[in-house]
């Protein structure tokens, strides 16, 4: 976690925001510049759309691939076949 100064652990505090919240927006926000010596990180409302979006058809391709088995041969890494586990 980054260090806080005390006005932003007081913001953190008035506006019920966690020190999870803030270092997600760290770990994922996007940088703008800002004005001084210094980097803003935002996650837009059309950015966070995108992302679950993104996650919705990563949920719907991980329910159509289960239960779905690759099998490799370990010397030439070739595919032998693909199965339906049950």
């Amino acid at each position: 976690m980054s260090r806080l100064t005390k006005h932003a652990r007081r913001r953190m505090q008035q506006r019920g925001k966690s020190y999870n919240q803030v270092q997600f927006i760290l770990d994922n926000g996007k940088l703008q510049k800002a004005p001084g010596h210094a980097t803003l990180f935002v996650l837009t409302r059309s950015e966070v759309s995108t992302r679950i979006t993104n996650l919705k058809r990563k949920i719907q391709l991980l329910e159509r691939y289960k239960d779905t088995g690759v099998l490799v041969d370990n010397e030439t890494q070739l595919v032998i076949t693909v199965m339906n586990i049950y």
